[in-house]
């Protein structure tokens, strides 16, 4: 019986404590609303730019923290959730750079652009390069060569130009590190 009535005791104690850190969690997102309502417009404008309408960043607070949900017309494709990352990550180095605080470059590799449309991957790249030469920052992206969009920038683009490494198995030299990677048997 006592064992109940301290369970019972503790069950109560653990709600009230969720109850503040809800009531917490709500507060902030208040407070802090012009810096992630400013996150939202960035996140819109960048997907606008992808995909012709503005997508959806919705930042809330429920029972388990905060939530985030994104959201671009004609979702469902593995290229647009894809290009639903681009954006967010995107904007936060936007808003991060601009506040002149934390990060000023962006990584990403060939996954982030498997399965994305081609003129999606060239938007995305014109885009990441319009935002970091206006902040002075740096995209930096692994891709495989035959996924470069080349016919699919817009005029005036030279990808090249922004081409730092590139890397082959032809020789030593041209590796990464020099080493030769071989994919284990099975």
């Amino acid at each position: 019986l006592r064992e109940m009535k301290s369970l019972t005791m503790a069950k109560r104690e653990v709600k009230a404590a969720k109850n503040d850190l809800i009531q917490t969690a709500e507060r902030d997102h208040e407070e802090r609303m012009d810096k992630w309502s400013t996150v939202v417009r960035i996140f819109n404008e960048h997907s606008q730019a992808l995909y012709k309408s503005p997508g959806k960043l919705i930042i809330d607070v429920g029972d388990t923290g905060y939530k985030y949900q994104v959201d671009i017309e004609r979702s469902g494709s593995e290229g647009i959730e894809r290009m639903k990352i681009f954006c967010f990550d995107l904007a936060v180095l936007q808003f991060q750079m601009q506040s002149r605080r934390g990060i000023d470059f962006l990584i990403h590799d060939t996954l982030m652009y498997d399965s994305v449309d081609a003129r999606q991957r060239a938007l995305a790249f014109e885009r990441a390069q319009e935002v970091t030469a206006a902040l002075g920052g740096q995209y930096i992206c692994t891709i495989n060569s035959d996924m470069v969009p080349a016919a699919d920038f817009t005029d005036g683009f030279d990808f090249q130009k922004y081409v730092r490494l590139t890397l082959s198995d032809a020789s030593p030299s041209e590796r990464l590190l020099g080493i030769r990677f071989e994919r284990p048997s099975k």
